[in-house]
């Protein structure tokens, strides 16, 4: 090949690079916008899910517990000022018994993957939670299958909660 040949030859492979470069820079940028959007329509749901808990419980009546939903889950806080984060997307209600509030995992039944925040009681005078196991086992703070005394965590309770759900 010639010298003009090959000049020839390196300057159209220098412009077909230089194409393919805009290209995906283009494709790059639609890429980002189109993930913020998906991001942006996930971040929605997930904080009208917290809104509609927060509303059903704040409705029944639950006051002056506070319900703060925010774009990372659920943030209840007992009259005593125990504050329990509980995980974005989680159904909340008034216990059965009227005595507190019961978050759920989606699709989750009967006292499966559950978590329940009691008012105060003679025992408890601050309140308690109990953790539910994917099995609707009362748990402990590290996970294991205990008695109820040992699965009713005083709201007073400051130490280490690995079982609490995420």
């Amino acid at each position: 090949m010639a010298g003009g040949e090959l000049g020839a030859a390196f300057k159209a492979l220098a412009k077909s690079a230089a194409g393919a470069a805009e290209r995906i820079t283009a494709k790059v940028a639609q890429f980002a916008e189109r993930t913020a959007e998906i991001e942006e329509t996930n971040l929605g749901a997930l904080a009208r899910a917290d809104q509609k808990a927060a509303q059903a419980i704040t409705s029944a009546g639950r006051s002056p517990v506070n319900v703060l939903p925010s774009s990372g889950g659920t943030f209840v806080t007992t009259p005593g000022g125990r504050t329990y984060d509980v995980p974005s997307g989680w159904q909340g209600r008034v216990a059965d018994n009227g005595k507190g509030l019961v978050f759920q995992k989606p699709g989750s039944t009967g006292n499966n993957d559950l978590i329940r925040i009691m008012d105060p009681t003679t025992t408890y005078p601050n309140g308690y939670a109990r953790v539910h196991n994917e099995y609707g086992q009362p748990v402990d703070v590290n996970g294991k299958p205990r008695s109820r005394a040992e699965t009713h965590i005083p709201a007073e309770y400051e130490g280490p909660w690995p079982a609490w759900p995420k």
